[in-house]
């Protein structure tokens, strides 16, 4: 199963400039790895992408059930619970974003 995302960083730019609306859609951890960079809306724009892209992989779920870490070298990697967890099943997620400064992308990889 395969999903895939796309959004403008403008949109996710405007929707973190409030903190509460950034703390509705972001976990703590994906918020602290995006601003500790220089370009936290870009950051934050492909997490969205690849919270979007598991939901349309998995055929449901939430993206707030979505969390994405960061491995030592960069590599993205998910984190998922609730409903969305249960939907995953014993299948395993890979993840890949892209972004440049006016676009973000990503795409998910459920592998049976």
């Amino acid at each position: 199963m395969i999903g895939i995302d796309i959004v403008e960083v403008k949109r996710v730019e405007k929707l973190i400039e409030n903190q509460e609306n950034a703390k509705k859609l972001f976990f703590s951890e994906e918020l602290s790895y995006a601003y500790a960079n220089h370009s936290p809306a870009m950051h934050l724009a492909g997490c969205f992408c690849v919270k979007e892209s598991v939901v349309k992989a998995l055929g449901g779920g939430f993206i707030r059930e979505v969390k994405v870490l960061h491995y030592e070298n960069g590599k993205p990697y998910v984190e998922l619970f609730g409903k969305t967890k249960e939907l995953l099943g014993d299948k395993k997620i890979d993840v890949s974003i892209s972004h440049t400064t006016e676009l973000a992308t990503a795409v998910c990889l459920v592998k049976e």
